[in-house]
């Protein structure tokens, strides 16, 4: 019975009119000390973020030519008459559920309650609303009764708002509903309802003055947001935790875990989507040590502009084996004694039996870093077959001018089969793999503090060049790079898809293929014709963004896409706006 009555409080639908301004946030409904909840932006927020995606409208277009068809005949034909059936027998229409999930959806979770005697958290499903959503409401709290065999109804007061609520003769737990601010509000348990009421009414602290929330949030064009307000979870097991448990804490610098979000939205013609953790730390502490030092991005001046694919991370290997060790310090004895046992003196063991001096090993490594990163360029295409790998570009930041000197001398000793060439005044490593129609030619060099290498001998050399001379164009040069490195300043982690440029190409060198493909598939009904050129393809795109950032306050990690959450959101929610608006246009 709990999925049905859950189910039917998803329908719950607000009127038309305009609400007091100070509810509009759905945050400001649910008490601080709510465990978490989800927000969603509701239908109209998807409709006009879908409208600038283009994808979608690219998917409809080539739907019309190939089936003659378009999602609104689609909806109308396929959905619509199984929807009006479902509606009906809950006495609803599609026009109510329409204007119910026009503007902001909200469900609050809170403490524990019994309902049919089993546990559960307590559930508020908010919906902004009008005078329409009382006889909705009403429509609810009807259907409920008639569920629950011997049910109860009655009501009560809380702040000036009625509260009116079902509870079932032959088992635990009731339905509480209630419209108040232009709000309508269905909740499992009339404490939880009732605590909304007066929080909404400014008897005490939502959740909107939690200011892990607020930082969280961050981005106000979220379609989907998720909120876990780990903060009073985090001070209950602070006093249940043993004493051992302090300077555990202190060695990973970990001082609160105030909440994690998750939010979903559309940016332009691109989904944008990011979690944060809020993690209130010190900068002297292995999560610190982790993310320690923002990107420059140096091995960009390295590459050629038609670059795909790179990827740069900051790890301090000094910092980390620091931090490291001060966390394995502070487990207690017995267990630190473990750790020590198999993480230092075996491994050391393993090592010296391969006749490698732990300690040289471990002062090598500790010279590494910050900065490390890997690029792919764009594979040649001829004929439409890729000619051959696309060379790979990897940097290691070095403290030490000769690092790369002593890592092919370490190798030679172990006896791999390098060459050594002069270019330009510099040391070059490599060696040749040739098999099964296979050729690289792995090699490596330093230049400055940066150890560079490639898959290929040649690439490497006309990378090196490239970085010397600034006449020579690089993805450094690039303005789509730039752009992307401006919006993601002060990252400790970013990874870059171009997309928008190179998939274009690709498109274009394939163009014959995929002609060749529609004129022998004619039941497709589609001509190059129908096909986006190259150029209307790209305007389509965004190019895939990773990113992630670290503050004092937490860690942050966005995702910029072509495809994802919050596109599909948009895509899905303009969808069901098309179908409960008689599957005709959107308006």
């Amino acid at each position: 019975m709990l999925n049905e009555l859950l189910l039917l409080s998803a329908l719950l639908a607000p009127g038309p009119g305009d609400p007091p301004p100070r509810a509009a946030d759905p945050a400001r409904l649910f008490p601080a000390g709510s465990y978490g909840m989800v927000e969603f932006a509701g239908l109209d927020a998807c409709r006009e973020a879908a409208a600038g995606y283009e994808l979608l409208g690219l998917a409809e277009r080539l739907l019309v030519r190939s089936q003659g068809t378009d999602f609104d005949r689609m909806l109308a034909t396929e959905v619509v008459p199984e929807l009006d059936r479902g509606l009906g027998e809950l006495g609803l229409t599609r026009a109510d559920v329409r204007e119910g999930l026009r503007g902001p959806v909200a469900l609050g979770v809170s403490r524990v309650t019994f309902f049919d005697e089993d546990p559960m958290p307590s559930l508020a499903l908010a919906l902004r609303g009008g005078d329409a959503g009382a006889k909705l409401v009403g429509t609810f709290l009807r259907m409920v009764g008639n569920e629950a065999p011997r049910a109860e109804r009655y009501s009560f007061d809380v702040a000036g708002v009625t509260i009116d609520a079902v509870r079932s003769g032959s088992s635990n737990g009731a339905i509480a509903t209630a419209v108040f601010d232009g709000w309508a509000v269905a909740a499992s348990n009339p404490d939880y309802l009732a605590d909304v009421v007066r929080t909404a009414r400014g008897s005490g602290s939502s959740l909107a003055d939690v200011p892990a929330l607020a930082r969280a949030r961050g981005q106000s064009d979220a379609l989907l947001g998720v909120f876990v307000n780990t903060g009073p979870l985090f001070d209950a097991l602070l006093l249940a935790a043993p004493y051992e448990a302090d300077p555990i804490l202190t060695a990973l610098g970990i001082q609160r875990v105030d909440g994690l979000w998750l939010g979903a939205g559309v940016r332009g013609v691109g989904s944008f989507d990011w979690m944060r953790a809020e993690v209130t730390h010190s900068e002297s502490g292995f999560v610190a040590a982790l993310l320690s030092h923002d990107l420059a991005a140096r091995g960009a001046r390295f590459c050629p502009p038609d670059t795909l694919l790179t990827l740069s991370q900051s790890i301090d290997i000094d910092a980390i084996a620091a931090r490291f060790v001060d966390l394995v310090d502070a487990f207690p004895g017995e267990v630190r004694s473990e750790v020590r046992r198999e993480l230092f003196q075996d491994a050391a063991e393993e090592l010296r039996r391969e006749g490698i001096d732990p300690q040289h090993l471990v002062d090598f490594l500790r010279k590494l870093g910050p900065e490390v990163s890997v690029a792919v360029t764009m594979p040649q295409i001829a004929l439409g077959v890729p000619a051959g790998v696309p060379p790979i570009l990897a940097f290691v930041q070095a403290q030490d001018t000769d690092a790369a000197g002593k890592l092919a001398r370490f190798l030679i000793e172990r006896g791999a089969p390098l060459e050594t060439v002069d270019f330009d005044g510099r040391a070059v490593w490599y060696t040749s793999i040739q098999e099964e129609g296979l050729r690289l030619s792995p090699a490596m060099t330093q230049v400055d503090d940066l150890i560079v290498f490639s898959s290929d001998l040649r690439a490497l050399k006309a990378a090196v060049r490239r970085a010397a001379d600034p006449a020579d164009p690089s993805l450094a040069d690039e303005p789509d790079y730039a752009a992307m490195r401006a919006m993601s300043e002060n990252a400790v982690m970013m990874e870059v898809v171009r997309l928008r440029r190179n998939l274009a190409a690709l498109y274009d060198a394939y163009a014959p293929l995929l002609e060749g493909f529609l004129e022998r598939n004619t039941e497709l009904g589609l001509t190059m014709e129908d096909m986006p050129t190259p150029a209307e393809l790209e305007g389509m795109l965004t190019d895939v963004v990773f990113a992630m950032h670290r503050d004092r306050g937490g860690i942050t990690f966005s995702a910029q896409s072509p495809i994802g959450v919050g596109a599909a959101l948009a895509v899905v929610g303009s969808l069901a706006d098309r179908a409960l608006a008689n599957g005709g246009p959107p308006r």
